[in-house]
């Protein structure tokens, strides 16, 4: 790799791919109920249980030896 930016920081690219990543996963979800194949409760119980899973990955691996939060260079 060059010099220049480093990988992992703060892009300009951040909240774009946020955006259509969390549109992406809207649209499915709504498709799946909208075409028949899952109730709305299956959905949101599927989205519900994802976000607890990034939320306890997250948190595991800000605390975890490997990842010290303060390593990471600016």
């Amino acid at each position: 790799m060059g010099q220049g930016k480093k990988c992992g920081g703060p892009t300009h690219w951040r909240v774009p791919a946020l955006i259509l990543g969390t549109l992406y996963v809207l649209g499915m979800m709504w498709s799946r109920v909208y075409i028949g194949v899952h109730s709305p409760t299956d959905v949101l119980g599927g989205a519900l249980f994802s976000l607890a899973w990034v939320v306890a990955l997250t948190r595991a691996l800000r605390i975890h030896p490997a990842f010290p939060v303060g390593s990471r260079e600016e």
